[in-house]
């Protein structure tokens, strides 16, 4: 299996499902901010946080991390980085943490 990874940059894919399923791409750099903290606000007037921290850099697989994503409304949420992270639903006040 292929170890999972973060390119140096690219988009990030919020995901969630409140009726129709629907994605928010949004840019990250882990040049610029290894660490690093977003917040969208997606139809319907729910608010999605996403925290991403890189925790090292692997010169076979790249920039390896973390990623958790918390939701102020209810429905079922996912998150993916390019891709490589099929996440966990999860709803309301639960904070998911997972390799990506």
């Amino acid at each position: 299996a292929q170890a999972p990874y973060l390119d140096p940059e690219g988009d990030m894919q919020l995901q969630w499902s409140l009726g129709e399923r629907e994605t928010v791409p949004i840019h990250y750099s882990v040049v610029k901010a290894p660490s690093y903290n977003y917040s969208v606000t997606v139809p319907g007037g729910a608010k999605v946080f996403a925290k991403v921290m890189v925790t090292e850099y692997d010169l076979h697989i790249g920039y390896v991390g973390t990623a958790m994503v918390t939701t102020d409304n209810g429905g079922l949420w996912m998150f993916t980085s390019n891709g490589l992270y099929s996440g966990k639903a999860f709803e309301l006040g639960e904070e998911n943490e997972a390799v990506i």
